[in-house]
């Protein structure tokens, strides 16, 4: 007797037997996929082998991620290894490096003390040579100004009434015979008021004298005497064309002994009252100029300022004056009429 099959169905998702009838899995609710003449869901062997691939797939992700954790703990280690030795090497080369730097600060610290301490003792034996060159300098410049106003003081010595003492006052010029006469070659006469300049000096034939007056204004006199090709009337232009107010009327003028002589004033600087005089005269081979600068004590000529300068005109033989010098008292009298 043949055994009779039982008629139903497998569930697709559980695996349990349920009858043909029903529509839906007694075990797990999983709706008959064998309805409509279907054939009924794999046999259990299928459960079987699904499990088996669920346990491999398993052991291969478990191997995977084994894998992939060892290989990120071995790069872990790896890297840190590098970064250790890097560091090493890095701290190693800082040593090097510092401990260069140190020799080359020592060095060179060596170096500049070498080289201070040499700059020293040059900047030493130059200041020595210059402090002994300054004062061989200073003590060859005192000399020299010792020379100098001995010399000052040996000329002014030789020019009678010339001393420092003197006070520039032209109270002391008015006696006609306090005035001290000088003949150049025998030929060209000046004089000066002694007690009233308080430099001078001589260098060969020429002269000059220095005061201040009792106003604080310089007054000078120089003589000086010059060479052939120095014509009176060369001189006059030159001269002139420096000066203001100069009378027109006065030109160079020939004597009968054949010498050429002026006599003129005018003024450097009329705000200030500044006022040079001049004599030139020649005799054809030399030609002698007596100059005079000196400022107005006050406008009037009349004075003792203007006796002086009277004085000056006609001490000198070859100012062109036919007059013999007067005295103080001669002269206001006669100019103030």
């Amino acid at each position: 007797m043949k055994k009779k099959k039982n008629k139903g169905w497998y569930c697709p998702a559980c695996g349990k037997f349920n009858g043909e009838e029903s529509k839906f899995c007694l075990y797990c609710g999983a709706q008959n996929a064998m309805q409509n003449n279907m054939r009924p869901a794999p046999k259990k062997q299928f459960k079987g082998l699904t499990v088996a691939l669920g346990i491999v797939l398993i052991a291969l992700i478990g191997a995977s991620v084994f894998v992939v954790q060892k290989y990120r703990s071995t790069n872990t280690a790896a890297v840190q290894t590098q970064k250790k030795n890097a560091r090493a090497d890095s701290e190693k080369k800082s040593k090097e490096i510092k401990e260069k730097d140190k020799d080359t600060d020592a060095k060179e610290a060596t170096t500049e003390w070498n080289a201070s301490m040499s700059f020293s003792k040059q900047s030493s034996e130059d200041d020595g040579k210059t402090k002994t060159a300054n004062a061989a300098t200073t003590s060859a410049a005192s000399a020299t100004t010792a020379k100098s106003e001995e010399a000052s003081q040996a000329e002014s010595a030789a020019l009678e009434g010339v001393a420092d003492s003197n006070t520039g006052s032209y109270s002391s010029v008015t006696d006609l015979n306090n005035y001290k006469q000088i003949s150049i070659d025998g030929k060209f006469t000046f004089a000066y008021p002694k007690g009233f300049f308080q430099k001078g000096s001589i260098d060969g034939d020429n002269y000059s004298f220095w005061a201040v007056d009792e106003k604080n204004n310089e007054c000078t006199m120089n003589v000086k005497v010059l060479g052939d090709g120095n014509s009176v009337q060369e001189q006059y232009d030159n001269i002139t064309s420096t000066l203001m107010n100069v009378n027109p009327n006065i030109k160079p003028n020939k004597s009968d002994s054949g010498w050429t002589y002026t006599y003129f004033s005018g003024y450097l600087n009329q705000t200030r009252g500044q006022i040079e005089t001049d004599i030139i005269a020649s005799d054809g081979n030399k030609t002698y100029m007596l100059e005079v600068q000196y400022i107005e004590t006050d406008l009037e000529y009349v004075n003792e300022q203007g006796y002086m300068m009277d004085c000056i005109y006609r001490y000198c033989n070859r100012s062109g004056s036919k007059h013999d010098p007067r005295t103080y008292q001669d002269f206001i009298e006669t100019e103030k009429e």
